[in-house]
This record gives structure tokens, C-alpha cells and sequence, in this order.
């Protein structure tokens, strides 16, 4: 379902729960392509809020923190429903689970008057974690990962 500045809000809101729920079937497919279509060119990642990377911005390095995401074997799922509003955003509970580790979050998109994905942020910190630690830091004894997550820093500094 496409969306513009004349759809209702029950319609955005639909649309909302929809393209949410493709992230998190996306995701599970290691779908690096499906997931960055998912985003505007102008959108902004936080993952997580406040967290160490700080705000991704442009489709560079969205796509580079989802090659990590991927590379991490990351999989979501939808713990509880997935609410709309009376604007222009949709928040979801989700269950991460990545390198043998669990943690609880919410997840909040903003979305374009086409309904693509401008914003989106993940809550989750310290109390949220299941099993040993940090989950966010494990990759980093992966020589492959660590590479790439030393590139994501790289073009987020460049694109901050």
C-alpha cells in the first residue's frame, strides 16, 4: 500500500506497521538491498539511542551498519503489537538476538509522506540485556567485524 499527504491516518498508520514489519522479515533474510529500500536517501539511523556511534546519516552508511547487522546474524522479533500514531511514526517491541545474546527494545521510525523510513532509533541499554554483558561489543573480537565496524565509523564521521 503506497501512502501520500492524502491518505488518512488509519492508512498511515497501516502503511507504518507494514514496511516495519518488512524490516524485521528483511533482516531475517539478510537482505542488506530490501532493508536499505526501506530508508530515504536523507534518513538517519540511531542504533542505539545515545549509544556510541551516535546518529548514521545518508545511504552509505545505513548500508554499511546493516552489512554489520547482517554479518552479526541479527534477528528480530515483534514481542508485542506494533502501534501507529496521530503523526508521522510507529513503534515496536522487539526481541534482539545477535552472537548468542538477547536484549529487549523498542524500536521508534519516522517516516516520509511516501512512507519510506526517515528516522529510526533503537532504545535499549544497560537492564535490557539477557545472558553475559554487552552484546553491542562482542563482534569486536571477530577480526572481520571489527573491520567493519572501524569502516562505519569512518563514513559516519565523514557524513556527521
Amino acid at each position: 500500500m503506497a501512502i501520500n499527504a492524502q491518505s488518512t491516518q488509519e492508512e498511515k498508520n497501516t502503511h507504518y506497521r507494514e514496511i516495519l514489519k518488512a524490516y524485521v522479515d528483511s533482516i531475517a533474510k539478510e537482505d542488506v538491498d530490501a532493508i536499505c529500500a526501506l530508508f530515504s536517501k536523507d534518513a538517519e539511523v540511531e542504533d542505539p539511542l545515545g549509544g556510541p556511534r551516535g546518529v548514521l546519516k545518508g545511504p552509505e552508511a545505513i548500508r554499511l551498519f546493516y552489512e554489520l547487522a547482517v554479518a552479526r546474524h541479527v534477528r528480530l522479533e515483534i514481542t508485542g503489537p506494533i502501534c501507529g500514531s496521530r503523526g508521522d511514526a510507529a513503534a515496536m517491541q522487539v526481541r534482539i538476538r545477535l552472537l548468542g545474546q538477547e536484549l529487549d527494545c523498542i524500536s521508534v521510525a519516522r517516516f516520509t509522506e511516501q512512507g519510506l523510513m526517515r528516522r529510526y532509533t533503537a532504545h535499549h541499554g544497560p537492564g535490557d540485556y539477557h545472558g553475559d554483558g554487552d552484546p553491542s561489543k562482542a563482534h569486536l573480537q571477530n577480526p572481520e567485524l571489527a573491520a567493519l565496524e572501524a569502516r562505519l565509523k569512518v563514513v559516519a564521521a565523514q557524513h556527521a
